[in-house]
């Protein structure tokens, strides 16, 4: 399941679940590494956004779905931001500079929802 399409029907859904949710979490955290270098490179270079941002998103998205004592929970919040961190890294060349300020400035915004989810005040 393309990650973009969770988003999609995650966001279609509103706050409910959806036919299929839980095979979307279960495909996010079987534990295959899908941000992998050439994808994330190539996602900047051609698109202005990075792979693992999108896939950030869609940890988040169905975490808002799921209650906090679900045992999936934390699992997508962590996975989120074991995401999150790839997309800074890919973010920045050898030099730290950003490569892209659209895809920074995307990324930058689903950070932010990460963070105020995980630590509201």
């Amino acid at each position: 399941m393309p990650p973009v399409m969770i988003i999609a029907k995650a966001s279609a859904s509103g706050s409910s679940s959806y036919d299929g949710m839980r095979d979307d979490i279960a495909w996010l955290l079987d534990g295959t590494d899908r941000a992998v270098a050439w994808v994330e490179k190539g996602s900047i270079g051609y698109n202005d956004w990075v792979f693992s941002s999108i896939l950030c998103e869609a940890c988040l998205l169905l975490a808002k779905k799921l209650d906090s004592s679900d045992s999936m929970h934390p699992l997508l919040i962590k996975e989120s931001y074991r995401y999150s961190d790839i997309a800074e890294h890919s973010l920045r060349d050898e030099d730290g500079n950003v490569i892209s300020a659209l895809a920074s400035k995307s990324h930058s915004d689903v950070l932010s929802q990460l963070e105020s989810f995980s630590n509201p005040v």
